[in-house]
């Protein structure tokens, strides 16, 4: 049972950082070229 757990807060982990990394990715290109405009 308790592998169980320890999979699942490793999924629920690996979900949360795809999301911020998903989320971080777009933000970084945007300000990115909006300084080039600049």
């Amino acid at each position: 049972m308790i592998v169980f757990v320890f999979i699942g807060l490793a999924m629920a982990y690996a979900v949360i950082m795809l999301g911020l990394i998903w989320v971080a990715i777009p933000k970084f290109q945007a300000r990115k070229t909006h300084a080039t405009k600049q």
